[in-house]
């Protein structure tokens, strides 16, 4: 009779543990797969607008090189599923680079008037902008789903039913723990 009364009690906790967690981890890829084609719109966009401040040649061409060769890395990983570390690496050395640009971009009064190059850097802050949103969305189902699988009594049965802790999006290269998508 105590085997059918546990099983009574403990059955139900560990589906709704199960379902609880699977339920947040779909969330959390969702919100990751959001920056992930955040992203892919950001960088779709490179090309365009490295061809408009090269015509002005008022940066080293390493820089050129850099980004152009960052942005087709990290297309290859992603469309070759790569993991969302080696992403997240790749996206914080390029948004170094383009930073770069921007500040070439404020510097040069010739390059600052045109109006392609200035509606081409502003579509690239309105994505940096997107993406920060979709980074604080992502961070905030991480968050939601790590307390999920951390608490009693949800981490009896989380752990052996393989969920773990998410990482959250950062935004600083040296942030060990964090992805920097």
């Amino acid at each position: 009779m105590l085997v059918v009364g546990t099983l009574l009690v403990v059955g139900p906790l560990a589906v709704l543990s199960y379902n609880g967690a699977a339920t947040k981890e779909q969330t959390v890829n969702s919100d990751l797969s959001q920056i992930k084609n955040r992203y892919v719109t950001k960088l779709d966009i490179l090309p365009s607008l490295l061809a408009q401040v090269d015509s002005y040649e008022v940066y080293e061409s390493s820089l050129l090189t850099n980004i152009t060769e960052l942005r087709s890395r990290w297309m290859d990983a992603y469309n070759s599923s790569a993991s969302t570390a080696d992403l997240s690496n790749l996206s914080a050395h390029l948004d170094q680079n383009l930073t770069q640009i921007v500040m070439t971009w404020e510097n040069y009064p010739d390059l600052h008037a045109d109006s392609v190059v200035q509606q081409y850097m502003a579509e690239i802050v309105d994505q940096n902008e997107q993406l920060a949103y979709s980074r604080t969305q992502y961070n905030g189902a991480v968050q939601d789903y790590n307390a999920f699988i951390r608490s009693f009594p949800n981490n009896v049965f989380t752990g052996a039913f393989g969920f773990s802790e998410k990482a959250y999006c950062g935004t600083d290269i040296s942030d060990g723990d964090a992805l920097n998508l």
